[in-house]
């Protein structure tokens, strides 16, 4: 038991060191990098960002250190973590929960508020949408797909009332984007890497950049569907219809920000222009490159990890 612990502190550190500097190296490169071009190779690239700290600091402890700690440790020596250890050790482990809090957090308040719509909710159906849809009765002009693998569009009754067909056409396009990109999913898994720079102001500035470009994806897609106006048209007057601001848990087609960007995206024929689709496989090819590079660099020094790794126990013993 003492030894399994002693594995267990081992690779909390690692991960929670080889967390802080990527983490680190992101805050300090992000204001260097410029993101322009199209809002689907944006909004991918911001997500790539985001997701790389956690993702390889959780890979370079299971690929690489674990194997290096179990094939250098002895077997029949116990070793006893101790308290510096286990106390930095707790340290690093909370950011692995407070990853899962945040996932769990943002998941029942989806829940919470999916449930106070579904009350008097009525089916509505249309065409173009492949999943169930619901009007309901909400104070905020709530148009949103709720759901990962049950995908569901709610929409609340008074949009229905003040939009006309052309314009519901657009809207339920640019939800339909949402629908097909997997948009719910991303956005969780923004919420929940788990990495020391989810504490930073760049984690929700990253996460903000995100949620921006994917609805000028979903603009743009209904905009090449022939609907930009509509659904310029259907944005200003559910801007119109909501009072104030509202914090939604689920990415709604109006959330009380500014929509005048976005309408005068769909509006401008050579803003819409520069948003022609782009090629992703560029970026998770780099994205994955970049992560091999890392494990394949620290394969090749696995023995001085493991003096490294003798040297910080003997330290912190």
């Amino acid at each position: 038991m003492n030894q399994l612990l002693f594995v267990l502190c081992l690779s909390l550190l690692a991960f929670g060191a080889v967390n802080i500097c990527l983490s680190l190296i992101v805050v300090l490169g992000v204001r260097w990098l410029r993101f322009a071009g199209p809002p689907r190779a944006r909004a991918l690239r911001y997500l790539l960002l985001r997701a790389f700290p956690g993702t390889a600091s959780v890979l370079f402890v299971i690929t690489l250190y674990l194997p290096v700690v179990c094939r250098h440790e002895p077997g029949g020596v116990e070793e006893r973590a101790s308290v510096a250890m286990c106390v930095l050790a707790t340290v690093a482990a909370t950011i692995l929960i407070g990853a899962a809090m945040r996932g769990l957090r943002s998941i029942r308040a989806t829940q919470s508020v999916v449930r106070s719509w579904t009350l008097g909710a009525r089916t509505i159906d249309f065409a173009e949408l492949s999943i169930p849809a619901f009007v309901i009765e909400a104070r905020f002009p709530v148009v949103a797909i709720v759901g990962i693998f049950h995908q569901r569009l709610f929409i609340a009754r008074q949009v229905l009332e003040h939009c006309s067909t052309d314009e519901l056409r657009a809207v339920v396009a640019h939800e339909r984007a949402h629908v097909q990109h997997r948009d719910n999913l991303l956005r969780l898994l923004l919420r929940c890497f788990p990495d020391l720079l989810s504490i930073t102001p760049i984690a929700a500035r990253l996460e903000r950049a995100w949620t921006r470009a994917s609805e000028e994806r979903a603009d743009d897609e209904a905009a090449q569907a022939g609907l930009g106006l509509e659904l310029a048209s259907a944005l200003c007057k559910v801007a119109r219809l909501a009072r104030g601001s509202f914090r939604l848990p689920v990415m709604a087609l109006y959330d009380g920000a500014d929509v005048a960007y976005r309408a005068n995206r769909l509006l401008r024929p050579k803003m819409r222009s520069t948003s022609v689709e782009s090629c992703n496989t560029p970026y998770w090819l780099g994205f994955a490159i970049l992560i091999a590079a890392q494990l394949i660099g620290a394969s090749t020094e696995l023995s001085r990890l493991h003096a490294v790794t003798e040297t910080a126990v003997r330290f912190l013993q």
